[in-house]
């Protein structure tokens, strides 16, 4: 069994293909007669190829045509009853309820665009009349894969007489006099500005584009490229969320059996802790373009041999190499120098994991995965590959591939990051902010000599508040795997500092900073988590059972009172902790175990020491 992956093929000068060639290569491995079959270097105009009696889609010939047989229907059948209980489908009612909401924000949004070209513009009230904006969803709403509870993606197109200053101002002000906005906030400096709230009690992220138009028609095709001209970075960004979407559908086979895949790979990536974009992993799009190239792959396939063929191909994909679900467009725009290139663009060749969009023009969508998220990942997939085979041999049921992964047992030592904010307003916005910035920390560790693997938790967690005068916080855990022979000399201070750092200069950026916003780091082992962090809120008791060899002499190694280890960040559990008695008072031991039982968020110690911004207190943002 084996794959490729076309090469790019791009209008460039003969005299610069020699010193590209190794660059450009884009290709996996597959068997020689279709290899045989490819061909490089052919500009196409629609995303499915043609031939005289099928049609091929994507930029390769499918690996099998071989039909769904009646075993493979019944076992997608019993894939889609497993899912139904974990509330992948969206039940009838709440479908209506989003129709709904929707139809109340496109009232908003019509109203909106009228008030300013009347009062602002000075329009006369029945030219207004006639110019519209529109709402576009995009997402997993837009594919159909989206579950109960959902958020919902939108993006509002307005016509050239409506600003981005508006959508920020006016249209921010409309939406909170509504009394239908709760939570909202902008989010102005972020790579693709947005407004964030919850509306109608449905969680949603509003993007704002301007079309050089007068008006916008109802039946607009956002997927013209011509649409593109005359549009800065932003609006360009914000139509993409749609456009590659309407892409991804366009470009499957048989939608049915990719929205039921979808769902699969979409949960099973959230019970086992990889679905999450920001810091790290992947998102749902993400996670919806690898599961469109299967079906390419295997266009005539059922779901549930498309789960087990989606971790067989890409447990054997060879990464970097990127995935694409159509060969690349240049339709002479001002963007054509903008698409993801590794040839032309120096920072396109460190992404680990690229997985291309397949709307003009073409980004990278996991340019935030590091080596540690790849490699957590790649696990998750061998792991998946093994249960799937399992179940399609009738040996396992479905829920065995979701079962779910057990962070805080999996490590001993953690880091945790917190964003601490005065009031829930401010807090809402800053743990945003923070959150952003956590995978700068992951990839400033994993360059750190003793750390071999930083695992983040994809769930963050809210802090419950003891006392009505608490600051309002929040928590991301990174779990950590440390190099055995290097560990007692592991120092956090650089990462730390480049965080800090990070996180100043994205508050004045977003200009968002308050009195009381306060990022924090601070390392824990196991045995010093905090109750709320497990679904119970309980920390789990400490199994009994008899000492290894390497724990009873540690054990013995206390009694015996060693020397001191020299100060400045033991990571490692001592043998204090595995002591029942603890050592002799007064000991050099005792006086370590003291200040490991010590509360760490005080600031004290080597090791919270380390992690510690040391800079003044009005150095503080404010």
């Amino acid at each position: 069994f084996f794959f490729f992956c076309a090469c790019r093929s791009l209008r460039r000068s003969s005299s610069s293909s020699s010193s590209v060639a190794s660059v450009s290569v884009l290709a996996f491995q597959r068997s020689s007669q279709d290899a045989a079959n490819l061909t490089q270097g052919k500009q196409l105009e629609s995303p499915v190829v043609t031939t005289m009696a099928r049609r091929v889609y994507g930029v390769s010939e499918p690996l099998s045509e071989v039909p769904a047989t009646e075993q493979d229907k019944q076992l997608s059948l019993q894939l889609e009853t497993a899912l139904k209980p974990f509330g992948v489908f969206d039940p009838p009612n709440e479908m209506l309820n989003r129709t709904k909401v929707l139809g109340q924000l496109n009232d908003i949004v019509q109203e909106w665009i009228h008030s300013v070209l009347v009062e602002k513009k000075n329009m006369q009230e029945s030219v207004a009349q006639e110019i519209k904006g529109q709402i576009f969803i995009y997402g997993s709403y837009r594919l159909g894969v989206h579950g109960q509870g959902a958020d919902i993606d939108v993006l509002v197109v307005a016509p050239v007489d409506i600003t981005r200053a508006d959508f920020f101002t006016t249209f921010y002000d409309r939406l909170v006099e509504s009394g239908l906005a709760v939570g909202i906030r902008k989010v102005e400096g972020a790579f693709t500005p947005a407004i964030k709230m919850h509306f109608g009690g449905i969680e949603m992220d509003v993007l704002f584009a301007r079309l050089s138009m007068k008006t916008i028609r109802e039946d607009l095709d956002l997927s013209d490229n011509a649409i593109l001209r005359n549009l800065d970075t932003p609006c360009v960004r914000s139509l993409n969320g749609r456009r590659v979407t309407d892409a991804i559908l366009s470009l499957v086979p048989d939608a049915e059996e990719f929205r039921l895949l979808v769902r699969c790979i979409k949960l099973w990536a959230k019970r086992r802790g990889i679905y999450s974009n920001v810091l790290g992993f992947l998102g749902g799009v993400q996670w919806a373009m690898l599961s469109a190239r299967v079906c390419q792959l295997y266009p005539k396939a059922a779901a549930a041999i498309l789960v087990h063929k989606f971790f067989l191909v890409f447990t054997e994909w060879d990464w970097p190499n990127p995935v694409f679900l159509k060969h690349t467009e240049l339709p002479n725009l001002a963007w054509d120098n903008e698409q993801w290139d590794p040839r032309i663009n120096p920072r396109d060749r460190t992404h680990k994991m690229p997985i291309i969009t397949p709307a003009y023009p073409t980004q990278n969508a996991t340019f935030t995965v590091s080596t540690s998220t790849l490699t957590v990942m790649k696990q998750e997939l061998q792991r998946g590959l093994e249960v799937s085979k399992q179940i399609v041999a009738r040996q396992q049921p479905w829920e065995t591939l979701w079962e779910p992964y057990d962070f805080f047992s999996s490590f001993r030592h953690f880091i945790c990051v917190y964003a601490t904010a005065d009031t829930e307003e401010d807090h809402v916005v800053y743990e945003g902010l923070v959150g952003s910035t956590v995978r700068v920390l992951i990839e400033s560790m994993e360059r750190v000599p003793a750390v071999q693997l930083v695992h983040p938790c994809a769930k963050a967690f809210v802090v419950p508040r003891e006392q009505p005068d608490d600051k309002y916080r929040t928590a991301w855990f990174l779990g950590l795997v440390l190099n055995e022979t290097e560990e007692k000399s592991l120092d956090f201070g650089t990462p730390a500092s480049t965080f800090y750092d990070t996180v100043e200069r994205k508050t004045e950026q977003w200009h968002v900073g308050r009195p009381g916003m306060q990022p924090h780091i601070e390392h824990m082992k196991r045995s010093r988590l905090p109750g709320w962090v497990y679904p119970d809120g309980q920390r789990p008791a400490r199994k009994k059972g008899k000492k290894s060899r390497k724990r009873q002499a540690a054990a013995a190694a206390v009694v015996e009172d060693p020397p001191d280890i020299a100060a400045g960040g033991d990571l490692a559990e001592t043998s204090a902790d595995t002591s029942a008695d603890g050592p002799p008072e007064g000991s050099a031991a005792a006086k370590r175990k003291a200040g490991d039982d010590a509360p760490e968020s005080n600031g004290e110690g080597g090791e919270q020491a380390a992690l510690k911004r040391p800079r003044p207190a009005e150095d503080q943002p404010a």
